[in-house]
């Protein structure tokens, strides 16, 4: 929050656990200026008025603060490098989205080389994100070649590229693919930032 509401106490514990508790008996309207920054990148993507309505409320309330509007960003994860998805995923990721911390709307994952085994049936980070990706409608998609490697699809090399390699064994709602693929699925709710790890 860049700039609290004036009637009042404002508390920020980092968002969403910002609070702001009214002068007892206070009356009035109020507003305060709202923006996300991303940690990593350190800029700021989005800036906002959040209006309040403040009507006689008692002392020793604290009314919860959760900033709206900053999840219009979009970005897609393609976990490619080593342990990616047991370090970046399952520890800081993941916890944010069931949390609902995150920041952005992501709209899919990209699995390449030992990254897919996380999707592996029973496997609890792969069935943690399995729901998360299911209440949101986000697209999990393997590697067709790493998958067939390490015996997490059906078909033959040949196919890889085209579509007709299927992901098996793994946690449901994942597919496999390559670029062609990824391009395609994504490309109805196509993502503003495509995030490497």
């Amino acid at each position: 929050m860049s700039k609290p509401p004036a009637l009042g106490r404002h508390r920020v514990g980092g968002a969403p656990n910002d609070f702001h508790t009214p002068r007892p008996g206070a009356q009035a309207s109020d507003a305060a200026a709202v923006q996300a920054r991303h940690v990593l990148l350190k800029m700021i993507f989005n800036k906002g008025i959040l209006r309040l309505t403040v009507n006689g409320v008692p002392p020793q309330v604290a009314i919860p603060f959760k900033a709206q509007g900053v999840r219009n960003m979009k970005v897609a994860y393609v976990f490619r490098n080593n342990m990616a998805s047991t370090f970046q995923l399952a520890t800081m990721i993941l916890p944010q989205l069931e949390n609902d911390t995150h920041g952005v709307e992501v709209v899919g994952m990209f699995f390449f080389d030992d990254n897919v085994y996380c999707l592996r049936e029973g496997d609890s980070i792969g069935e943690r994100l399995a729901r998360v990706a299911e209440d949101r409608g986000m697209l999990l998609m393997i590697c067709d070649q790493c998958s067939l490697r390490r015996g997490l699809a059906e078909g033959d090399f040949d196919q890889c590229g085209s579509g007709s390699v299927k992901a098996t064994g793994t946690v449901r709602g994942v597919v496999a693919g390559c670029f062609p693929q990824l391009y395609e699925a994504l490309g109805g709710n196509p993502p503003d930032q495509v995030i490497t790890l």
